[in-house]
């Protein structure tokens, strides 16, 4: 009877580490599931966020490009106007925001730019 009684003990003793390999090996499988899930996400919410600022960048490059053409036409606008104007005798100088205009008697008027709001 003792002899029974040890093979049930060495029975439950195998089956008590059995168990706990089998648990430990299904907790780091449902670990190294979750680390690449994560993983996944953070690549994933990475890459939407080099999308959006490749976007905005582009957004940003097609303001820029829209600004330098306006302020290509400005320029030559005004180029325009002083030359008519110093064909009728005046003389335009633009510094800064200050504009300075003087006629043949010469007479200086003076103009602040200010921006509008």
């Amino acid at each position: 009877m003792q002899n029974l009684s040890d093979i049930s003990n060495i029975v439950n003793m195998v089956l008590i580490f059995v168990g706990i390999i089998a648990g430990l090996w299904t907790l780091r499988r449902s670990v190294v599931k979750a680390t690449n899930e994560i993983h996944q996400n953070a690549i994933e919410m990475q890459q939407n966020a080099i999308d959006a600022m490749r976007e905005e960048i582009n957004s940003l490059k097609s303001k820029l490009d829209d600004a330098s053409r306006e302020i290509k036409r400005l320029n030559t606008l005004l180029r325009t106007i002083s030359k008519v104007a110093k064909n009728r005798g005046f003389s335009i100088e633009v510094e800064e925001d200050i504009i300075y205009v003087r006629d043949t008697t010469g007479t200086t008027s003076v103009i602040h730019i200010q921006e509008e709001r």
